[in-house]
């Protein structure tokens, strides 16, 4: 956690202080994220580290509004990974939905949910959960900006940084971690064993759990992952601040929106 969003943490705000940030700029943001296996070479945190960082940076940058603890709660996913905990997707589509609706609630005009997590599953929930809360919000005639991306989807030029957003665990979210990881002085990502090549994952067995399904335990890691020119702290920088500088319109553009005075 970056100190500078501090002031904008929603669990740090006493009741009077919400009511300022309602009545000056009634904007949230809410990072997800899900705990699950990204290689040997990366946390299991990877997607919701990702979304939390992107996320505080982008509030620190508006310098108004409200941020929200990471929702860890999230669908499939490699369900059958080591160290993924992987909830299903009826439950992840409920817990969004109630989010957007509390917040909602509360008095937010322009909720934004991040996702550090992006498999099929989770963009599905996602969007059933938004649209469903959208119209129970136009329903009751309240004028709200209900948004939820992929912090992928604010990554239009790869090609010009060098690395691929996508690939699980491969250099992308690598990069994106390891350039986290140095930003909070934390060693997050370990190349020291990597290998390109394919490698043999021991997988969980998995009962009845309704979950589509995965990849088998063959994994081939890419060689982009230890080339410096693709896969490092500097590129990781330079994909989150392009994210964070995307994000930043997008909200830019809901508080024009509704008409709240702009930060």
């Amino acid at each position: 956690m970056i100190p500078e969003a501090d002031p904008f943490r929603y669990e740090y705000m006493r009741p009077a202080r919400l009511r300022e940030v309602l009545a000056s700029c009634p904007l949230v943001i809410q990072p997800t994220g899900l705990l699950e296996w990204h290689g040997e070479h990366n946390p299991l945190g990877t997607d919701g580290l990702a979304s939390t960082y992107i996320c505080e940076r982008a509030i620190v940058k508006l310098g108004a509004g409200a941020l929200m603890p990471t929702c860890w709660v999230g669908t499939y996913g490699y369900a059958t990974y080591p160290g993924s905990v992987v909830y299903e997707q009826d439950t992840a589509e409920a817990v969004l939905y109630q989010t957007y609706r509390d917040l909602v609630k509360i008095g937010f005009r322009v909720v934004l949910v991040l996702m550090g997590h992006w498999g099929t599953c989770q963009q599905d929930a996602l969007r059933r959960a938004r649209a469903a809360a959208t119209k129970e919000a136009e329903d009751a005639g309240m004028d709200v900006r209900l948004l939820g991306f992929r912090y992928a989807d604010f990554i239009s030029d790869l090609d010009r940084l060098g690395t691929d957003a996508g690939g699980h665990g491969q250099e992308g979210e690598t990069a994106v971690a390891w350039s986290i990881g140095e930003a909070l002085g934390i060693q997050l990502v370990d190349l020291s064993g990597y290998r390109p090549g394919t490698e043999k994952i021991p997988l969980y067995p998995v009962g009845n759990r309704k979950m589509p399904r995965e990849k088998g335990s063959t994994w081939t890691w890419r060689a982009e992952v230890v080339d410096p020119s693709r896969c490092g702290p500097d590129v990781g920088s330079a994909v989150l601040s392009v994210v964070v500088d995307n994000i930043l319109g997008e909200l830019k553009e809901a508080l024009r929106e509704i008409g709240a005075p702009m930060p």
